[in-house]
């Protein structure tokens, strides 16, 4: 009787608080991206926590393909809203195959 007792408690409590996970939006304020002049579209990511990769992408994605999938999310949000430039992410495939030493 306990048992059961203390499983109704523990489905309230679940019920009652529910499942939170916090979203972030950093899509920014345009659509369309600087370099390819296109619509981006939106994308809702996953906070992967990812390495920081080599300078010499980070200086690449500035000047080539900014609006990719993001490498680094803010710690606070479990998924987040962003803008995705396909063409920005054709540009970061090329530029990794032209750069496998990089990370």
């Amino acid at each position: 009787m306990r048992s059961l007792i203390c499983a109704v408690i523990l489905a309230a409590a679940f019920l009652l608080t529910g499942c939170y996970s916090k979203i972030c939006d950093l899509r920014g304020p345009l659509d369309v991206c600087q370099i390819h002049h296109e619509y981006m579209r939106e994308a809702l990511i996953s906070n992967r926590h990812l390495a920081m990769p080599s300078q010499e992408y980070l200086i690449a994605r500035v000047q080539f393909f900014p609006h990719s999938y993001p490498f680094a999310l803010p710690d606070q949000c479990d998924k987040t809203e962003v803008y995705i430039c396909d063409d920005c992410v054709k540009a970061e495939r090329a530029w990794r195959l032209a750069h496998p030493e990089q990370k």
